[in-house]
């Protein structure tokens, strides 16, 4: 056991070299000379590619306390790195990383798939398809939306002519274009029977006056937005057929005050007149009203025709909490 006891003391003597040169010192020097002179000093044979360091000036090195802290110092500013492997130093091209400018993301709310006042052909959000307030993208069904903007741009003033402006809906209008006594639309081979206002759903045949599907007596004056979805709806918002849904959006009272009135004619003296008025009814803004009026009358290509169509509207808000709000509202139209 005495003789084993010198050599096991000249292992450990020779394992523990690299920390028996610390702590580094090195003056300023060319990079190559100054990674070959800690290099020794620490026992490690040095690999490097030669044109890493040619002409790069290192700086000097001043009481490290160890290996690491040396090679830090010495490499600092070169854009290179070290790492150990073994008793090899390996001197190599430092990774780059590069800070970018901070990104701001900001967003509105989504107003419930109200287009109105926002001058877009289309809509952020609509719920005619599944109930849920989605985007079209998101919406599993083939959706037109006709915005409030699109309505009042083309002068889409009767449902009839909205269906003249959707892909995929055949229209079918016989009589006068004042008071139209016959409209239906057909969508993949069946007739579209399935209505929804304010994501209610109601039979064409409730607000019939003359016609097959009650189309004569629906005027675009008073909706924000028209949404045709082609194909059953059933599954989704719990009433379909296989043609198509069509969703009318009322419009809304304002937060603020507004009023317009709109005058237009047209071919065999047809008139048209649009009145539209709401805004707040207390000075919190908690209770709110809107009125639409429209009226149309003119004749038609048949001799000794003269029709007349009126719509008015009225709906009323008021906040009863933060989170519940009470809606009526009145629809009448002859």
């Amino acid at each position: 056991m005495k003789r084993c006891k010198p050599l096991l003391a000249t292992v450990l003597l020779a394992l523990g070299s690299h920390a028996s040169a610390a702590p580094f010192d090195q003056p300023a020097q060319a990079l190559d000379l100054a990674l070959g002179q800690l290099a020794r000093a620490a026992g490690l044979q040095l690999v490097t590619n030669p044109t890493l360091v040619a002409g790069q000036q290192a700086r000097s090195i001043s009481n490290a306390p160890d290996l690491q802290a040396a090679l830090a110092q010495l490499l600092a500013g070169t854009g290179l790195q070290a790492r150990i492997e073994g008793d090899t130093l390996i001197v190599e091209t430092a990774p780059r990383t590069a800070t970018l400018p901070a990104v701001t993301v900001s967003a509105t709310h989504e107003r419930g798939g109200r287009t109105e006042g926002t001058g877009s052909y289309t809509t952020g959000s609509t719920s005619a398809a599944s109930g849920l307030n989605l985007s079209l993208r998101e919406t599993p069904q083939s959706v037109t939306v006709v915005t409030r903007q699109r309505l009042d741009d083309q002068a889409l003033d009767s449902i009839e002519k909205v269906f003249e402006q959707t892909p995929g809906i055949y229209h079918l209008w016989t009589g006068p274009a004042v008071g139209g006594s016959n409209s239906s639309a057909y969508a993949r081979g069946y007739r579209v029977n399935s209505y929804q206002i304010d994501g209610v759903t109601v039979p064409s045949d409730a607000w019939a006056l003359n016609g097959w599907g009650g189309g004569a007596a629906l005027d675009t004056a008073i909706y924000d937005s028209i949404a045709i979805v082609r194909g059953a709806t059933g599954l989704l918002s719990g009433a379909g057929d296989p043609s198509a849904s069509i969703s009318l959006i009322r419009k809304r009272p304002t937060h603020e005050f507004q009023a317009s009135v709109e005058q237009s004619m047209g071919r065999w003296s047809q008139r048209r007149s649009v009145a539209d008025v709401g805004g707040p009814l207390n000075a919190a803004g908690s209770l709110r009203s809107r009125l639409v009026a429209a009226y149309d009358e003119g004749g038609s290509w048949s001799d000794r025709y003269q029709g007349y169509h009126s719509v008015a509207y009225g709906v009323l808000e008021a906040d009863l909490g933060d989170r519940t709000m009470l809606t009526l509202s009145l629809e009448h139209a002859r």
